[in-house]
């Protein structure tokens, strides 16, 4: 097997879809959250910031029904093993966080207002075979550890099912069906879609043990004619959105009198009429 060169920061881009899924809810989602002055970084923290009403636990992806004010996350690629150490480093951060919420004057916080995940793409063989997990969920690929007096809820990409609620995680699977899944699926809020697909697409390209038979064009097309029109344009200068539209196609919608307007505006005068 060849071993690519290409490298990609799996927890930057994770951070960015959730940033995306969280969008229009009560929830911030904050990534590499830094915790002390030495500079330790929790993956992802998903904060309750407004009065919005919670998002249909139905809508999201599996796993993210039970939230909390302060969610705090740890998350494994495939490359990476979820190990008794990553749990221990979550609760650290835990602590870091809360200490760090106390002297921003949070007061009043009680063990209730936080849950903690650890989202991994493989299952972690190791870890439940030393700490089998104390609850099995009913939903596939969602289990309850209970570690020190905290329960972590495991959630394993490999195994969530194949709702359409569950796209995202997809995206973030090691084999190419779910991945297409996701990609066909997710229903992007944010102008984020170039950032992710062109990220994932070029690195399971180079990856030999994921067979990602179509194109860029292709992959990108699938998912771009997913997204609103308008959703694809936001952000974009006028001179994009016009991009190969005909003269007579950019002046649709406008009337004769808002026409003639514009060029008296821009001193072009319209031509006699005979």
């Amino acid at each position: 097997m060849t071993t690519s060169t290409y490298s990609i920061n799996w927890h930057r881009l994770f951070g960015i879809l959730l940033t995306d899924v969280f969008t229009n809810t009560p929830y911030q989602v904050e990534l590499e959250k830094e915790l002390t002055a030495k500079q330790q970084f929790l993956d992802v923290v998903i904060i309750r910031k407004s009065d919005l009403p919670d998002p249909n636990p139905q809508h999201l992806p599996d796993g993210l029904e039970n939230l909390s004010t302060h969610n705090l996350l740890t998350y494994k690629s495939f490359r990476e093993s979820l190990t008794p150490w990553s749990l221990d480093e979550l609760i650290g951060h835990y602590v870091n966080y809360r200490k760090l919420l106390t002297k921003k004057k949070q007061q009043g916080l009680k063990e209730s207002d936080f849950q903690w995940y650890a989202v991994t793409t493989r299952y972690p063989h190791k870890l439940f075979k030393q700490y089998p997990p104390t609850i099995k969920n009913s939903v596939s690929g969602i289990y309850e550890l209970l570690w020190g007096s905290h329960s972590v809820r495991i959630i394993v990409l490999k195994e969530i099912g194949n709702d359409t609620r569950n796209a995202a995680w997809h995206l973030f699977s090691d084999e190419a069906q779910r991945i297409h899944m996701g990609a066909l699926h997710y229903v992007w809020k944010q102008n984020v879609t170039p950032i992710l697909i062109y990220e994932l697409y070029h690195f399971y390209r180079l990856e030999e043990h994921i067979n990602m038979a179509y194109t860029l064009e292709q992959f990108e097309a699938e998912i771009l004619a997913r997204i609103p029109i308008e959703k694809r344009l936001k952000g974009l200068p006028p001179e994009q959105r016009l991009k190969g539209l005909l003269p007579e196609e950019r002046l649709q919608g406008l009337s004769p009198e808002e026409i003639k307007n514009l060029l008296q505006r821009y001193s072009i005068q319209p031509p006699k009429n005979k």
